[in-house]
């Protein structure tokens, strides 16, 4: 079940939004730092599986990870050999080419 954000805040205790509150009148640094654990844990989830080959990169020692794309719209994508990632490289260098 996914919530709203309105929804979410109706669902916290009282003295815990009074936390919420707090934070956010100290620059939200305590917020900040659980919405960045939150996205990395998305991010990690999201490399599970090679972007060429489909491999499951759980089961690797060692991955290949390239970030691209403009500033405000960087993409990830993870690699189980250098192959791929070769192979993906190459593919988009032919594709800004054109």
């Amino acid at each position: 079940m996914k919530l709203k954000i309105n929804e979410a805040i109706t669902c916290i205790e009282d003295e815990d939004l009074y936390k919420v509150q707090h934070d956010l009148k100290n620059g939200a640094l305590v917020m900040q730092k659980m919405i960045d654990e939150r996205i990395k844990a998305i991010e990690h989830q999201k490399r599970q599986f090679c972007a060429i080959c489909g491999n499951d990169l759980k089961r690797k020692e060692s991955t290949f990870t390239l970030m691209f794309g403009p500033d405000d719209f960087r993409r990830k994508g993870s690699f189980c050999e250098i192959d791929c990632l070769e192979y993906f490289v190459n593919t988009h260098i032919k594709q800004i080419k054109q």
